[in-house]
């Protein structure tokens, strides 16, 4: 698991990424090419893990999109919906 798993715990934080650079860089892709992530990519972009994304985030209010039927069908989510997303996770501040 390497990387993600030392950022696992309980008290995980959402990456902010306000600008699509950002975004970008955390992905590895340009988004304006893409209109939907891997649950791997969807992962990364929250800072959080793979098995989070599968089990927590229709709870969490993200709508993923599955591609194709049975054992080879994927899962994906709108990018612009997770952007929208994590905006509406924002704290208020003082």
């Amino acid at each position: 698991m390497g990387q993600l798993a030392r950022n696992s715990g309980p008290a995980k934080l959402f990456i902010s990424c306000d600008s699509l650079r950002q975004m970008s860089a955390v992905v590895g892709r340009d988004p304006v090419d893409q209109q939907f992530m891997s649950v791997k990519e969807t992962a990364e972009y929250l800072n959080m893990l793979v098995p989070w994304v599968y089990r927590e985030a229709a709870r969490a209010g993200l709508v993923p999109y599955r591609f194709g039927y049975g054992p080879n069908g994927k899962l994906q989510f709108k990018v612009s919906e997770v952007q929208a997303w994590v905006r509406q996770q924002r704290l208020p501040g003082p």
